[in-house]
């Protein structure tokens, strides 16, 4: 079991788990990017 995948691969697998009801929490490092509108560090504390 590999421990990764592609962005399709995750799309799938939330796709289907919504599907059936359940939630995930899609955490992410630095290589996503503040100007894609993805909340800074300091963003998460204040939501």
């Amino acid at each position: 079991m590999s421990i990764f995948c592609n962005i399709d691969e995750i799309v799938e697998t939330i796709r289907s788990n919504n599907e059936v009801g359940r939630k995930c929490t899609l955490l992410i490092g630095a290589g996503c990017s503040e100007s894609a509108g993805v909340p800074t560090a300091q963003g998460f504390v204040e939501l």
